[in-house]
C-alpha cells in the first residue's frame, strides 16, 4: 500500500506532497509545472503511472481536494483499491459518498481521544501517530473491530515491535528495513501487515 498526501496546486491540480510548501514554493500558488520542477508529481501521473493494482492511502491535507479527488477515484476505479486518511470531515463526507475505508486524523496525538472520535464517525480505521501510543486504547480499538494504522515509523525496531502488537497499517519511508521485517515476521507467524509507503 502506497500513502499519498494530497494537496492541490494553486492551478487546480492534485498533487502529492505532505508539507504545504517546498523550500520558499507554497504548493497552493504554484502551478503544476513549477511543483515539477522541484520533484513534486500530480495525484493522476502517479495513479496511472501504477496500474490498476496498487492500493492507496490517501491522505487528504486539505478539504479543498475532494472535488478533484472523488473524480479521480471514480476515473481509475479506487473505491475498492484506497483507504482516505486525514482531516475528518473530508474523509467522513468523501468516505459516505463513496462507500470507502476512512482512516480519519484528529492530530492531537491522544490515542484515547481518537478512538473515541473515530468510533463516533463510524470509521473503520484508527489513524494515530506512533510517538503517543496507547496500548489500552490500542486493545479497546481491537474490541471495537477497528483496524490500526500507525505512523510514521522508520525505526526498524519499532517497525518490529508494532507488528509484534498487531498493527493493521504501519506508516514508513523505511522501505528496506520494512520489507525484511514483514517477510521475517510473515515465515515466524501467521500474523499478515499491511503496510504503507511515503511517496
Amino acid at each position: 500500500m502506497i500513502e499519498v498526501d494530497v494537496r492541490i496546486s494553486g492551478d487546480g491540480v492534485l498533487v502529492a506532497h505532505h508539507d504545504p510548501e517546498i523550500g520558499d514554493l507554497k504548493i497552493s500558488e504554484a502551478t503544476v509545472e513549477e511543483l515539477r520542477r522541484v520533484g513534486i508529481e500530480d495525484l493522476e501521473y502517479i495513479v496511472g503511472a501504477l496500474g490498476d493494482e496498487a492500493l492507496y492511502m490517501i491522505d487528504i491535507k486539505i478539504p479543498d481536494v475532494i472535488g478533484e479527488l472523488r473524480r479521480i477515484i471514480l476515473k481509475y476505479g479506487l473505491q475498492e483499491r484506497a483507504i482516505l486518511a486525514g482531516d475528518p470531515e473530508a474523509v467522513k463526507a468523501l468516505g459516505d459518498e463513496l462507500n470507502m475505508l476512512i482512516a480519519p486524523s484528529f492530530g492531537l496525538c491522544n490515542w484515547g481521544y481518537s478512538l473515541k472520535r473515530t468510533l463516533e464517525m463510524g470509521a473503520q480505521i484508527l489513524n494515530e501517530n506512533k510517538v503517543c501510543y496507547d496500548p489500552e486504547a490500542h486493545r479497546e480499538a481491537l474490541n471495537h473491530g477497528l483496524l490500526i494504522s500507525v505512523w510514521t515509523v522508520n525505526d526498524p525496531h519499532e517497525i518490529e515491535d508494532f507488528a509484534l502488537r498487531g498493527v493493521h497499517f504501519l506508516v514508513t519511508d523505511n522501505i528496506e528495513e520494512a520489507v525484511k521485517i514483514v517477510r521475517r515476521l510473515r515465515e515466524l507467524t501467521k500474523h499478515d501487515l499491511g503496510w504503507c509507503i511515503n511517496a
